[in-house]
């Protein structure tokens, strides 16, 4: 679920107002469609026991979750540590955690400048500097919502702008921040002032709402159109009693049922509840806006392995298809190692590729994996779901010298009895092909639609769309 990372809302406020927050150790449930799926733990604390004062966070994210017949559990954790008396970033950490994954990002105050180093399963990458944030950025609408003299309350309406870093997606981006209401309400008893803010981050069409208290305590948050973050007592947020299968919650119900998806050729379909969201183009597919909603005509491709080119396929125009990434870690010795390997001899590209793609759909254990996907530990594991499927197979193509992406979109999930979210790829053999690694697929049916491709900035935007989409299919063939 990496949408729940973006919940710290980020603003910039009068120096030394960070020294008002209260200390506080808070519980609260995680709800996904209104189903119990974790909890998260958040404390503040002022530590004096070393060489200079801090002020500590530390936010623990929990979840369990059933997908494929399996329970999953992940845990998210983060830490910042800021100067007590200035306020700048000293150090900070993010972490992912799950049986077979592992992702590690941590940030220390050098020169001024945040020294960034990401480390996936064994792998270490060094990411670009950053500049450092602050206590008023980091808490930025806790101190928006505190209220320490009622008649001195910042005005309804008031926006900040800020460019932060969000850490599991390597970039910083515009975070813009409303207080959309402020009012005097009844909360366990008491009275007491409580503020309604938003936040948007408009590159990934995220919204998030929050409602904090007087004291900037977060007593509920709504993030990704389905998430929702409660205050509760410890006991009640750490009831895990009930598992949610994430997978048959999250699916798109369409009107039409598909006994074999996999046979069909050709299918028109309207998406609606995608407001101003970019649905792209791609080798199989076509987009229109209608007045009910995208119109997307697919078309299985008709695939002519002569036209290939002999890899490595070495184009400028493709470079960024063919580059590794902290993720596709495709110049890694035992997935170059690999590639070689199991192309052998072989130099036509789409072959090759078709070589590759057998290898991972045949060796690799299907298994839920909600976290973020990377191929290195993919390859160590040797399970994963369409995620893991995806990403080591762009990586295995990459290696040699084939353009490789990752795509994302729905497809239909007879399980299911409707479109599932799902990954796959795309490669260039001398044309764009679209492939499948977890069907076994060089050439994909008409019911995947793409929504987005690329790294997982790209990715990340589809998440908007969860809860929200829908499909009706206008005909088939």
């Amino acid at each position: 679920m990496w949408f729940s990372f973006l919940l710290p809302c980020l603003l910039y406020v009068n120096a030394a107002e960070w020294q008002k927050l209260p200390e506080h150790h808070d519980f609260y449930g995680i709800y996904l469609n209104g189903q119990k799926v974790g909890y998260q733990e958040t404390t503040l604390k002022k530590n004096t026991t070393g060489a200079r004062a801090l002020l500590v966070a530390h936010e623990r994210m929990y979840t369990r979750m059933r997908g494929m017949g399996q329970e999953v559990e992940v845990k998210i954790e983060s830490d910042y540590q800021f100067d007590w008396n200035t306020g700048v970033l000293v150090w900070m950490q993010f972490s992912q955690t799950m049986p077979q994954s592992q992702i590690h990002i941590k940030g220390q105050a050098q020169a001024n400048k945040l020294h960034l180093d990401m480390q996936v399963g064994t792998q270490t990458t060094s990411l670009p500097d950053e500049p450092l944030e602050s206590a008023q950025d980091h808490f930025a609408a806790e101190l928006l919502a505190l209220v320490t003299d009622p008649n001195k309350r910042l005005p309804t309406g008031t926006t900040r702008k800020l460019m932060l870093f969000v850490a599991p997606l390597q970039k910083r981006l515009e975070h813009v921040i409303t207080l959309q209401l402020q009012e005097k309400r009844t909360f366990n008893g008491a009275d007491t002032w409580v503020s309604a803010i938003d936040l948007k981050v408009n590159e990934l069409g995220f919204n998030n709402s929050a409602l904090y208290d007087a004291q900037g305590r977060l007593l509920e948050n709504h993030t990704a159109q389905q998430m929702t973050i409660r205050l509760e007592d410890e006991k009640r947020a750490k009831d895990m009693s009930y598992v949610q299968d994430i997978l048959i919650s999250s699916v798109v119900k369409s009107d039409q049922v598909f006994k074999n998806p996999y046979v069909v050729k050709k299918m028109r379909a309207v998406l609606s509840g995608v407001d101003q969201y970019p649905v792209p183009e791609s080798a199989m597919q076509q987009v229109k806006k209608t007045e009910t909603g995208i119109e997307i005509s697919t078309q299985r491709q008709t695939i002519d392995e002569s036209k290939a080119l002999p890899w490595p396929i070495q184009n400028v125009a493709f470079k960024d298809t063919l580059q590794p990434t902290p993720l596709i870690q495709s110049t890694h010795p035992d997935i170059v190692q690999l590639a070689k390997r199991i192309v052998g001899s072989e130099k036509n590209s789409f072959l090759a590729a078709q070589k590759l793609l057998q290898w991972v759909f045949k060796n690799l254990k299907k298994a839920y994996t909600p976290a973020i996907s990377n191929a290195l530990e993919t390859l160590h594991s040797m399970q994963g779901d369409c995620g893991e499927h995806a990403a080591l197979f762009v990586a295995l193509s990459r290696a040699i010298g084939i353009p490789a992406n990752p795509v994302v979109g729905i497809t239909y999930w007879p399980s299911g009895q409707g479109f599932g979210y799902h990954a796959w790829a795309q490669i260039y053999t001398g044309e764009w092909l679209v492939v499948d690694p977890t069907q076994g697929s060089m050439g994909v049916d008409a019911t995947h639609i793409q929504l987005a491709q690329g790294d997982l900035f790209e990715q990340a935007k589809m998440m908007t769309l969860i809860g929200q989409l829908k499909v009706h299919v206008i005909s088939f063939q």
